[in-house]
């Protein structure tokens, strides 16, 4: 299984916690900057805007208060 398949998995899993989903963030990030196979990247990257969102939406919960879980 290749680190893009891997990440994939991780997260379509799903049941992560907050911080959980931010280090899956960095992690995914930091894939996108290195070396790895276009198609794989390619692979990976059908998946970034549903996650972006999922992100972004936790951002947004952390400011209002609204999830305990603070991401440092």
């Amino acid at each position: 299984m290749t680190k893009g398949e891997q990440l994939l998995q991780r997260y379509l899993k799903g049941g992560m916690a907050v911080e959980e989903v931010f280090e899956l963030e960095k992690e995914i990030d930091n894939f996108f900057q290195s070396d790895a196979p276009e198609d794989d990247k390619k692979m990976l990257g059908g998946y970034m805007e549903g996650f972006s969102m999922l992100c972004s939406t936790l951002r947004k919960l952390q400011v209002e208060g609204r999830i305990k879980e603070l991401y440092s």
